[in-house]
Parts: structure tokens; sequence; C-alpha cells
């Protein structure tokens, strides 16, 4: 009865073992490749490797060894050496790329990744930094430091893409984006580059000074001449209907006059007298005869003879 205890323990403990040995489980993050006594096993009817994706799966114990590959997003950054640009003008160059592995079993086999992702990593990152540099050296030496940092920078990054994604679909990878993170000019030009910036903003600040000027004078002789025009309608406006007016009361004294010859005599010397005496100090020295106190002593108006 022991023996048959010891036998069931040992056939349940090798049952046990074999199970931890065959079951692996592969992440969401990776995929994996399963090598058989060190080889690596193939897709059937190609000499691909046949990648293995997320989830639970099982192997040959004790013959099989998984290798796994990183699925995820992966940024190598970049420090370049000096590059010279179109003016012969050296910038350093500071840039990143992201990329990822597209195609698995191209990446396996191309990269050597049997012998482990870190050495994979070892030659991906040398053939990448060597293409960019190649890329951006180029670009930057096609163009000027202007158009490097402001009007071209975008294209520059798309062309150093455009190139490196043509050989790293070689090795199975994707880049995903190349960007240049910082431009710098070495110390010794740096001072001479700022001076030629300086003197490029104040040659087009005073262009537009000089624009304005311009506008502004314009502006000037143009509402200077609608001025005269505006003041030269509103004087001959104001002389007609001056002149309308001066008639209008002409015709009305007239027709006063010619409807009561002595009131209005009477009115019109009242007025005179009212605008001649119209404060205490007034003082006129005429004869008493004289036709302006005509009313003083008669209020018809008739002088004594």
């Amino acid at each position: 009865m022991s023996n048959k205890r010891v036998l069931l323990g040992f056939f349940l403990a090798v049952t046990m073992i074999t199970l931890v040995n065959s079951a692996y489980v592969v992440h969401q993050t990776q995929r994996a490749v399963v090598l058989r006594f060190g080889k690596m096993i193939t897709e059937s009817g190609s000499h691909l490797p046949k990648i293995i994706y997320p989830g639970l799966n099982f192997k040959v114990p004790f013959m099989d060894s998984v290798k796994y590959l990183d699925a995820r997003l992966n940024t190598l950054e970049l420090k370049s050496s000096e590059i010279p640009t179109a003016e012969k003008k050296n910038v350093l160059v500071d840039l990143y790329v992201k990329w990822k592995v597209k195609d698995f079993d191209k990446f396996y086999v191309r990269t050597n990744a049997s012998l482990g992702w870190d050495v994979a990593l070892i030659k991906l990152k040398t053939l990448l930094q060597q293409k960019t540099i190649d890329g951006v050296r180029s670009e930057i030496g096609r163009r000027t430091i202007k158009e490097v940092v402001s009007e071209e920078r975008q294209k520059v990054m798309e062309r150093i893409q455009k190139d490196v994604s043509s050989a790293a679909i070689e090795l199975g990878i994707e880049i995903i984006d190349i960007r240049i993170k910082k431009i710098d000019l070495p110390d010794e030009v740096s001072e001479s580059i700022y001076n030629l910036m300086r003197t490029e903003r104040q040659k087009e600040a005073v262009r537009h000074r000089s624009r304005g000027r311009m506008k502004a004078e314009e502006i000037r002789a143009t509402a200077d001449a609608r001025s005269v025009i505006i003041m030269s309608e509103a004087k001959k406006e104001a002389n007609i209907i001056k002149g309308e007016g001066d008639a209008l009361a002409a015709k009305i004294y007239a027709d006063a006059y010619n409807a009561d010859k002595e009131f209005y005599s009477f009115t019109k010397s009242m007025d005179t007298y009212k605008n001649t005496f119209n404060t205490k100090d007034s003082l006129v020295v005429l004869s008493a005869k004289n036709d302006l106190f005509k009313y003083f002593d008669d209020k018809q108006g008739k002088k004594e003879q």
C-alpha cells in the first residue's frame, strides 16, 4: 500500500513538473518564437519562424524554449555630431525615432533575435542611427539654418522619415515618427548667426516702417483732399442757404413796409432806440430835430415846422 502511494506521489510530481514546463503565457505587449533544441519552429512550407500571439500556450517540456519579442512602441534617442548646412555653418541636431516591430517573423530572422532581444536591439539601433544621421546630413546640407529651424523643418522630418522607413521595412519594423527635438549652434558660430539674424530683422523692420510712413502719407493726403472738398461743398451750401434767407428776409421787410409804412417806420425806430440806448452810459450828441428823435415829441413822428 505504501509503494502505491509513493508511485502515485511520484506520478503526480512528474505531471505537475511537466505541466509547469509546458505551459507559458505571452502578454499583450509581447510576441514569442518557440525554439526546439535551439532551432526555431517554422510555419509549414516556410523558412520563417512561427509567431506565437498573446494568450496561454503550450510547448514540449525540456525540448522547447521560448524567445519573447517586445511589441510595444519604442523610442530611440539620437545625438548627432556637427552637421554642415548649405551656408557651411555647423549645427548640432538632437532627435528621436519612434518605432515598433510590425513583421515579427522577418524581424526575428533579420536582426538575429534568436540570440536575444538585447542583441537584436543593438543591431537595430545601429542601423536606425546610421540611416537617420545620413538622412539628416543630406536634408540639412541642402538648406540654410533659417530654413531648418522654421520654414522647412517639417519637410526635413518628413523626408528623413520616408528614407529611414524604406530601410527599416526590410528589418520588419515600422517607423512611426521622427522628430527633431533641438537644433543648437556651436559656440564659435552662435554669435555670428545671431548678429546676422538681428541684421535681417532690423532690415525687415525698416522696410515695414517705410511702408507704414508711405501709407500714412497717402491716407493724410486723401483725408486733406476730402476735407477741402467737404468744406467747399459746405460753404457753397451755406452761401445758398444764406442767400435764400436774405432774400426771404428782404421780402418780409418789403411786405411789412408796404402793408403799413408808418408802423414799419415806427418799429424800426424803436429797435434803433433799443440798440442805441442799451446801457446807462449811452450818450448820443445829435440835433433835437434829427430824424432819429422824431417819435420822441410826436407819436405820429411829425416834426415841428
